[in-house]
């Protein structure tokens, strides 16, 4: 598994987050633990809710946070300090899709969520997945370890 370079395998971060009631990513009110899986140079840091990794209908579905050191800016025009996203991993042919996915105007989710979307099951749009050290890189390794 590829992860940041100060980060050592032994020394996975575990954080604890308080999460919002109701987004479509189905967070609950209980404090989750999110595992570290990377950070880029610019400060965008990676974690991942192993209670959520599971196999399903031939995928990896699983949740990951992804958390600014500098806000974003959103479709809509808002200010993201952070993400939750709920996916699947098609290990086979190293590609994902979205099923759900909120965005916060505060680090590490601990507000309500700005933007909550939910995508169709039956519509999933995959993406190619890098093959070059990433955060997207580093959570197929993890997810899809053999």
């Amino acid at each position: 598994m590829h992860i940041h370079p100060h980060t050592s395998a032994i020394a996975i971060i575990i954080l604890a987050a308080q999460l919002p009631t109701g987004i479509a990513t189905g967070a609950s009110p209980k404090v989750k633990a999110w595992q570290f899986i990377g950070e880029t140079a610019s400060g965008i840091t990676q974690y991942i809710d192993m209670d959520t990794l599971r196999k399903e209908h031939g995928y990896v579905r699983v949740r990951t946070l992804v958390d600014y050191k500098k806000p974003v800016w959103s479709v809509t025009s808002k200010k993201i300090f952070s993400e939750i996203d709920e996916q699947y991993i098609d290990c086979a042919n190293r590609r994902s899709a979205l099923l759900a996915a909120a965005s916060f105007e505060c680090g590490m989710a601990r507000c309500r969520p700005k933007e909550d979307n939910k995508y169709d099951i039956k519509d999933l749009h995959f993406r190619s997945l890098a093959r070059v050290e990433s955060l997207d890189s580093n959570l197929f390794d993890l997810v899809c370890q053999k």
